[in-house]
């Protein structure tokens, strides 16, 4: 079930030169959802995608206030170059410690410099970026070479040009509602990941925290043996690789060819591909890649919240970008006979089917899906955040097949990607494409959307 929190952001608006109007930052302001007549409430509860009492608000922090920001600097008609024009705070020390504290990625960039412009005017909404050194970029496209042309560390997906974002967004749970808290990742990770119960004393059940794939000794075994190799060939590009179908660089080719031009665009996948492969830290290739996506990206911020009749769930903690990469699953990689000796439900199973095979529902239409040649991953007792991603026919993520440290189609890895917009407190969720009657037991669906089809399984 997704949060469909709509929140006034309360901006102050400065009328511009052109005509258009500036949006300067608000400063906090707490929106919570509208309450309800006592006749309607059973119906919300059917319709919603709310629980009947939601105790998370959505504020709009000051950022001057709760950020050193500083602004751009003209410097009037110049040549751009990374002596001139890349601040002299930026470096890997100060990015790594900001992208520990900041609620968004997308506050980065203002704290190195950079403004981020929202104008609306009579003809169109937009957004600009103002660089550090002065100049007005106007897309996505202009920033990312200007990043590069500068041999700035900044990752291009820490910008946005999405106008219904809200980079000042963010959640707040009143302390006093909360019947139970717990933190799920280490004290040394890069992020945390709490989970919040605001209804009940009960936190989730306990599993070791990965950010990799484990690997079980019958899938090593199997490995070694079958058509899935473990990469031996890097690429050795000197320089940030391109995305472009006309790159040299060896990791762009794994993908189809007649695929590749409809991969990671300016670090973000805009719709499902077939595969994407990415390079690892065995390239050459600094980290300022634009085809490492999942390993260079600052994480955005997510939390667990309970949610009634249904239980944990993931929550945005700030306004997401389409497109952005917001996790792998991550887990033990079982062979089917591993799966087998489990002996309980597939409750965190992720099911690789063959990539040459087209997709599950596909190969179980076909009758060519053949569990005994697959891997499975299984984030029971070993995973992250995405395991408690639940299910919604209305999903706005989608799962993507990713080629890092694997050749073959039968094991690879599963990234979380974005579908749309996603607001500040929104449940993020994607669809289990489970085919409805395949089992001897019904499970009902409770995401609450719209289009729902009301089963699961």
């Amino acid at each position: 079930m997704e949060a469909k929190r709509k929140a006034k952001a309360g901006w102050k608006d400065a009328a511009s030169r052109d005509g258009s109007q500036e949006v300067t930052e608000p400063r906090s302001k707490r929106t919570k959802k509208p309450t309800m007549d006592s006749d309607d409430e059973e119906d919300y509860k059917h319709r919603s995608q709310f629980p009947s009492v939601d105790h998370l608000e959505v504020t709009h922090c000051n950022l001057f206030d709760s950020y050193p920001v500083y602004g751009p600097v003209s410097l009037g008609s110049h040549d751009c170059s990374p002596a001139v024009c890349r601040p002299s705070g930026e470096g890997d020390a100060a990015l790594r410690m900001y992208a520990r504290v900041v609620h968004s990625p997308l506050v980065l960039p203002l704290l190195f410099g950079w403004e981020r412009k929202r104008s609306e005017s009579k003809a169109a909404r937009r957004v600009t970026y103002v660089t550090p050194c002065g100049r007005t970029l106007s897309s996505l496209e202009q920033v990312d070479d200007f990043l590069l042309h500068i041999e700035s560390i900044l990752p291009i997906q820490c910008f946005s040009f999405e106008v219904g974002l809200d980079i000042s967004s963010k959640i707040y749970i009143p302390r006093h509602t909360v019947k139970s808290a717990t933190t799920l990742t280490l004290k040394n990770a890069q992020f945390e990941v709490a989970a919040f119960n605001c209804y009940v004393k009960d936190n989730p059940a306990k599993f070791t925290y990965v950010n990799k794939v484990i690997m079980t000794e019958s899938a090593n075994e199997r490995l070694t043996k079958g058509s899935s190799k473990k990469r031996t060939e890097w690429c050795h590009c000197s320089s940030p690789c391109s995305t472009s179908s006309s790159s040299s660089c060896l990791c762009q080719h794994l993908n189809d060819e007649d695929e590749a031009e409809e991969g990671f665009q300016h670090g973000l996948l805009l719709k499902f591909q077939k595969c994407v492969s990415e390079c690892s830290s065995s390239c050459k290739c600094p980290p300022t890649c634009r085809n490492r996506v999942s390993s260079s990206t600052v994480p955005w911020r997510v939390l667990l919240y309970y949610f009634p009749g249904k239980g944990y769930g993931v929550r945005a903690v700030c306004d997401i970008p389409k497109g952005a990469f917001i996790g792998m699953y991550t887990g033990q990689l079982l062979t089917e006979r591993d799966v087998g000796r489990t002996g309980r439900p597939d409750t965190y199973y992720f099911t690789l089917t063959n990539l040459n095979e087209g997709n599950s529902q596909d190969q179980m239409k076909n009758g060519t899906l053949d569990y005994k040649d697959l891997f499975t991953l299984d984030a029971q007792y070993f995973g992250n955040f995405t395991r408690f991603l639940n299910h919604s026919c209305d999903p706005n993520l989608f799962p993507q097949p990713m080629l890092r440290d694997y050749t073959g189609p039968l094991v690879y890895h599963i990234g979380f990607f974005t579908s749309r917009l996603i607001k500040a407190g929104e449940e993020m969720t994607w669809n289990y494409n489970y085919e409805v009657g395949t089992a001897k037991y019904k499970i009902d669906c409770r995401c609450g959307a719209e289009n729902c089809r009301k089963r699961l399984l």
